[in-house]
């Protein structure tokens, strides 16, 4: 779920639990990586028998092993991630790009929701998905969708890694289009790297070693 602000900042909130169905599926649940930043509001293993086990000590680390995770288990995982606003060259927003299938694995149901004020004017980019526009409730443009049991994306041989092309996902995003404010946020940032000084003049001059022309 993703909650926009007036000023376009954003605030993400993640709620992933998954299962392991075989003993190749604990290696990929048992070791957990948060994003930088996450403010973890739950992180533990949750066994068949319904006993709640959680590590140690989170602080500081780039992945988190999870205690006791065997065939039947689940591991959950919630945080919260906050995004500064974009700046004055670009207002509005962008939400991170959301995925309904993944490569590998089954999905067996994935709720997504962006709120954001109406005077935004929210919409939704949906791609290889039938997708709903956002709704007005109240003062807020509510964006609502979910999907169950989605099988697992299985890539072909050799293919490029991405899935972006065949994949079901969707963004949702207002403010600025086109290119022209991209390129001014660009230059916004990077206006001190583009400068010529003297030192950079010097350089070109040297470098050329007295050569002319192309």
């Amino acid at each position: 779920a993703v909650q926009v602000f007036e000023d376009g900042s954003m605030v993400d909130r993640i709620h992933i639990i998954q299962k392991a169905l075989t003993q190749e599926g604990i290696e990929d649940i048992a070791e957990v990586s948060l994003p930088p930043g996450a403010q973890v509001l739950a992180l533990r293993t949750i066994k068949a028998d319904g006993t709640v086990l959680e590590p140690e000590d989170i602080e500081g680390k780039d992945t988190i092993s999870m205690p006791g995770v065997q065939v039947g288990d689940y591991v959950q995982q919630e945080y919260l991630m906050a995004h500064a606003r974009r700046g004055p060259a670009q207002p509005g927003f962008t939400a991170a790009a959301f995925y309904f299938q993944l490569a590998g694995v089954p999905n067996a149901w994935s709720t997504y929701v962006v709120s954001a004020p109406k005077d935004l004017g929210m919409t939704v980019d949906a791609h290889n998905v039938r997708s709903p526009q956002p709704r007005i409730e109240g003062d807020q443009s509510v964006y609502r969708h979910e999907q169950r049991h989605v099988p697992p994306w299985i890539p072909e041989p050799d293919a490029p890694p991405s899935g972006t092309e065949f994949l079901p996902w969707v963004q949702l995003g207002a403010g600025t289009r086109g290119n022209d404010a991209l390129v001014a946020a660009y230059a916004e940032a990077f206006i001190d790297r583009g400068r010529v000084t003297n030192e950079i003049e010097a350089f070109a001059k040297a470098a050329a070693g007295g050569r002319t022309g192309l």
